[in-house]
This record gives C-alpha cells, structure tokens and sequence, in this order.
C-alpha cells in the first residue's frame, strides 16, 4: 500500500482473494488520484503550496481549514442586519412572556443611537 506520513501501511486479509481485490482497488484509486493530481492548474497547485505553508505551524491540513472555514464563514441561521436580529430577540421574548416592561427596556436597547444636537 506504500508508505503515509513515513510509515509503511500494512493491512491484513482473511484471504488471499480478498488481499488481491483489495490491491486492485488500491492500484486503480492511486492511478485515478495520480491522473487528477495533473489536471490541477498551476494557480491552485501554487495556492495550495502557500496555504499549507501558513496552516503547518499549527498542525492542520488544507481539508481541516476548508471545512473550518466553511462551519464558521456563513452562520446557520443564514446572514441578518442588525435590525432583523433585534427584532428576532423581541418576538422570542415576547413569545417567552416576558413582561411588557421587559420587552420594552430590549427595545429601548436596540433602537439606533440618536446625537444629542444642543
């Protein structure tokens, strides 16, 4: 199977038919990734080289970063302005029952700052 990371990999079958299905499929994945390591263009292969020489001081890999990225890029609860966030937090409160007072003291806090022109 090679070698990853230094180490040989080693993998042990209950028989000889299944080691050699297994080889087989091995051969064919290591000539498919091989065949599309050179349809990568020269702009990626170079982001790619540059990306994993700023993550390797601290230990991660291009896949760890991308879906890193992907979890924390767009929140779950899609993108909102301020104002429709504020307005969540009052309906939620309301629906709460929180008292009147309460709900009005969340809105005083989230209305816009107004200057003072005197």
């Amino acid at each position: 199977m090679g070698r990853l990371a230094g180490r040989r990999l080693r993998k042990f079958f209950k028989t000889r038919l299944e080691a050699d299905t297994y080889a087989e499929q091995q051969r064919i994945a290591k000539a498919n990734q091989g065949a599309a390591a050179f349809s990568i263009d020269d702009k990626l292969r170079i982001e790619a080289l540059e990306a994993r020489r700023l993550l390797q001081p601290y230990g991660t890999s291009l896949i760890k970063a991308a879906k890193y990225y992907i979890k924390h890029a767009k929140p779950k609860g899609g993108q909102k302005t301020m104002f429709e966030l504020a307005e969540e937090v009052l309906e939620t409160k309301e629906k709460a029952g929180r008292r009147q007072a309460t709900v009005d003291n969340y809105r005083i806090l989230f209305a816009p700052q107004r200057k003072c022109t005197s």
